[in-house]
């Protein structure tokens, strides 16, 4: 119970902290602000996160850990290569849209983060790249897209899915549509064939 009640309270700070991050940016959220903010003291604060560095970097782990855990079941899958990319994609951009000032962090406060962790991040992005490209390019094999460059198409894709915090507004268009488009707009790029023809 008392681990269960701790664990409340942590996921309070850091609702509080990611709310507060994302209108004002890291270095604007101070802990004395924060403490503030939750009506606690100091003391209390510290003795879930020792600094703001650590406030982050919990932030980034808990994105990277929804992120690639749902992208790694998609791609574990035996699903086409099409239906993977589509999933995968929808996946990322709901996730934007449902978690939408967490991943506006992710995407903007790396610089903010200690060196060790911003090259442990990196490092998982490029495994993601990289089984994302592979799955292009069995697509490819398979006679189902038609790209020159895999890797830069990746790039491409990740990018347009996961910039959506940015422009999203809620209540404007449904999630799933906004998803569904974008998704469909991947495999153009890829040149998605169907039976050896275009959509």
């Amino acid at each position: 119970m008392k681990q269960k009640i701790r664990e409340f309270k942590k996921n309070q700070i850091l609702e509080e902290a990611v709310e507060m991050i994302s209108e004002f940016g890291f270095h604007q959220t101070t802990m004395d602000k924060l403490c503030e903010k939750l009506d606690v003291s100091k003391p209390f604060l510290y003795s879930y996160f020792d600094n703001k560095s650590d406030l982050l970097i919990e932030i980034y782990d808990r994105v990277a850990q929804i992120s690639s855990s749902g992208i790694k079941d998609i791609i574990r899958s035996d699903d086409s290569p099409e239906h993977k990319i589509r999933d995968i994609v929808t996946y990322l951009v709901k996730l934007n849209i449902d978690v939408q000032d967490l991943c506006s962090i992710y995407m903007q406060e790396e610089k903010n983060l200690p060196e060790e962790k911003r090259l442990e991040i990196r490092a998982e992005e490029r495994q993601l790249d990289d089984s994302f490209t592979r799955l292009i390019e069995d697509g490819i094999v398979k006679g189902v897209f038609d790209v020159a460059r895999p890797r830069i198409a990746t790039l491409s894709i990740f990018s347009m899915a996961r910039w959506v915090h940015r422009w999203y507004k809620p209540g404007a268009i449904p999630a799933d549509e906004i998803a569904s488009e974008i998704a469909d707009y991947a495999l153009r790029l890829l040149n998605y064939k169907i039976d050896g023809s275009g959509e």
